[in-house]
């Protein structure tokens, strides 16, 4: 069991790709429509730094028809039903310059609703295929969970590995030293939400469904949190399931405000 960033270290990237990569961040804020560019996204689209993104375009300029559609549907998705998502796709800069993108979007839910959206996007037009994967799990530690409070994993089945970002670590309260396991993460469920979470992983494994929860954990010293999951099933060309991957955002403040705005009501 690793933790995500003792996968590949940083002078391992540096080493392999010759280059730090930009972290692009951005943000979509849902009833203003106001979008927040980092430097380094305005770097990766080759945009002046006053550049003023527009909606149609938060994510780039995309050259590929069918990926601008995947883009377009994914990012509906995650407003309408708060599911993230994760993409690789070209783009053509401000400059005409063709570049391959990866970018990860991750909902803020408020009552139940897409308030905003957080991502990251990295460039990885340098790099080959073993070095994409460094990429991603080098993503998955991006600002966009902490600014959502929420963290990343991913379970390979075939082999038992278990993935943690660091937020992920930093929500269940555990020692990023300490070994983790499916059985080290069912332990923080709290007693009376243990057999569902435990049914819903049997449920992905079986029908290749995971359906998105909300549920509590219980950390060491007692404290207990709301967290709201989703995920999904990964498989092979044999229809084979390989691995498991999701979010979990916690939502901890958000349900207490909601109970304490229905007890006000209610008296």
């Amino acid at each position: 069991m690793e933790k995500g960033n003792t996968l590949l270290h940083h002078d391992q990237l540096l080493v392999t790709s010759n280059k730090v990569p930009c972290i692009g961040i951005f943000q979509l804020d849902i009833k203003s429509n106001h979008i927040y560019w980092n430097n380094d996204l305005k770097e990766i689209h080759q945009a002046p730094l006053n550049f003023t993104p527009r909606t149609e375009a938060l994510y780039g300029n995309c050259d590929n028809l069918n990926q601008k559609d995947l883009i377009t549907k994914a990012h509906k998705k995650a407003i309408n039903e708060g599911i993230p998502f994760e993409l690789t796709y070209g783009i053509l800069t401000q400059k005409g310059e063709k570049r391959i993108v990866r970018t990860t979007v991750q909902p803020a839910l408020k009552n139940g609703y897409c308030t905003r959206l957080h991502g990251t996007t990295i460039e990885i037009s340098q790099f080959n295929n073993s070095q994409v994967d460094t990429v991603q799990q080098l993503e998955q530690l991006n600002a966009a969970e902490i600014l959502a409070n929420s963290g990343s994993w991913k379970w390979n089945i075939i082999t038992d590995k278990l993935i943690w970002s660091d937020n992920f670590y930093s929500i269940f309260d555990h020692d990023p030293n300490s070994p983790i396991s499916f059985e080290v993460y069912l332990n923080y469920v709290h007693q009376e939400d243990k057999e569902k979470i435990a049914a819903k992983f049997e449920r992905a494994l079986k029908d290749k469904i995971f359906p998105e929860s909300v549920y509590r954990i219980q950390l060491s010293n007692g404290t207990i949190k709301t967290l709201r999951s989703s995920g999904k099933v990964i498989i092979n060309d044999e229809d084979d399931i390989v691995s498991l991957m999701g979010t979990c955002q916690d939502i901890t403040e958000q349900v207490a405000k909601e109970q304490e705005l229905f007890e006000k009501n209610n008296n």
